[in-house]
């Protein structure tokens, strides 16, 4: 796993398992707004159409600015 990826991970504490992918860690990085750790794990794979328990994905996430989202698709 991506040294990045890592150190987010613990910085939030998660308390639970991420899938092999990377998905549910691209929708909390997403969400807390870090395009450089999105983008990281969209490289490594994670898959962009995961939606969590309420339904929600990084396209419907309520968010300030869709800016983020433009940004890690463009590359």
């Amino acid at each position: 796993m991506n040294k990045e990826i890592q150190v987010y991970l613990k910085s939030i504490s998660l308390g639970f398992l991420i899938n092999k992918n990377f998905s549910l860690a691209l929708l909390l990085a997403y969400k807390n707004g870090h395009g450089q750790l999105c983008r990281a794990l969209v490289t490594a794979g994670a898959n962009l159409s995961i939606c969590n328990n309420d339904a929600l994905s990084i396209f419907t996430i309520p968010t300030a600015s869709k800016a983020l989202l433009v940004n890690i698709l463009g590359k």
